[in-house]
């Protein structure tokens, strides 16, 4: 039953008893002046105006935790007062807007629940449509690394799993799901038995071989860098890339023998932009090499005019980056973020 459900059958059993107070209290005043009776009445009246507008309140953000989730796709269901629309064929113009993040949601919900979709993913297979013109890359990412997910325990390195359309999709399919990030967010969902860490990947708390799959979803192009807005007062490290380095090995550290770690970062021409960079090819190589890895796999995508799509080594080489803090509008490429992003699945 949902909390709807449940909600609504509570209400009614609270009318129901109500009902039943008012019947009595009616009989006691029997025989009582009119103005008394009056009084008692009005009284009664505005407690149940009172509890009809809680319960409408309740109900109200009951809709908008459903927007939030991806499940009402829009602000009209969310009110109450209208149907919800067909996925939007792309992104709304200005990215990051209220419109935009609603967008994000439902496209990314609507990829979570497409089994073809993720079986194409899983299997390396072409698409049958590019994802999500003028999106960010987590609607390539999140599908992805959800298709590739195995075992019981999972450890979400980053904190990009954290939002609830997402985890309604992951959270009945693993039994132990931890997230790790700098500092606390502005949600959490301990309700849903999520765990959260707050520490430096370069640096886990977490004993030797404990996660079946690890996720690192646009993380490590952070490292050693500037990070103070996701609340780390620690100065950027000399090499980036060395740091890097050192998270992948923690990452390792933590999975179980036979686990997979999941890692998407963008991927083209190298750039430093003081808070995020832009891997180069070789050092995606090298990060692989750094430990021994019983198997690995890389793919790579890449936003073009009709959105994102499976994409070559030498095909991403020289893709850029649009940092929002610096750039202006997005281009006719209606690339909003990374032009390209590398996916690894490499297997302890």
């Amino acid at each position: 039953m949902s909390d709807l459900t449940v909600e609504t059958a509570m209400a009614h059993a609270r009318h129901l008893a109500e009902e039943r107070r008012l019947r009595s209290r009616l009989e006691a005043l029997e025989g009582q002046d009119a103005a008394t009776v009056q009084r008692a009445l009005t009284e009664r009246v505005d407690d149940l105006v009172g509890q009809v507008d809680k319960l409408r309140g309740g109900l109200e953000h009951q809709r908008r935790e459903l927007f939030h989730a991806g499940l009402i796709q829009t602000e009209a269901e969310a009110d109450g007062s209208g149907p919800a629309s067909d996925l939007p064929p792309g992104a709304p113009a200005e990215p990051w807007s209220h419109e935009y993040n609603a967008a994000h949601r439902a496209l990314v919900a609507a990829e979570l629940d497409d089994p073809a979709l993720l079986g194409a993913l899983r299997s390396e297979a072409d698409l049958t449509a590019p994802l999500g013109p003028g999106f960010d890359e987590r609607v390539v990412e999140i599908p992805w690394a959800a298709a590739h997910l195995d075992g019981r325990s999972v450890l979400d390195a980053g904190s990009s799993l954290n939002h609830l359309h997402v985890l309604r999709w992951l959270r009945p399919r693993v039994a132990d799901l931890h997230i790790i990030t700098l500092a606390p967010e502005a949600r959490s969902f301990p309700q849903l038995h999520v765990s959260y860490l707050y520490a430096d990947l370069r640096d886990l708390p977490i004993r030797d071989n404990r996660y079946d799959t690890v996720v690192s979803i646009s993380t490590l192009e952070h490292v050693g860098m500037n990070n103070a807005g996701y609340g780390s007062p620690q100065a950027p490290a000399a090499n980036a890339g060395r740091e890097a380095a050192g998270a992948v090995r923690e990452l390792r550290r933590v999975l179980r023998p036979g686990g997979s770690l999941l890692i998407t970062v963008p991927v083209g021409e190298p750039a430093a932009y003081g808070w995020v960079r832009v891997l180069a090819i070789e050092e995606l190589k090298a990060l692989v090499a750094d430990a021994p890895w019983s198997a690995s796999t890389m793919r790579f995508f890449r936003h073009g005019p009709e959105g994102w799509a499976p994409a070559t080594e030498e095909g991403v080489r020289g893709a850029r980056y649009r940092d929002h803090f610096t750039a202006g509008p997005p281009g006719d490429d209606r690339v909003v973020a990374a032009e390209a992003v590398a996916c690894l699945r490499l297997t302890k």
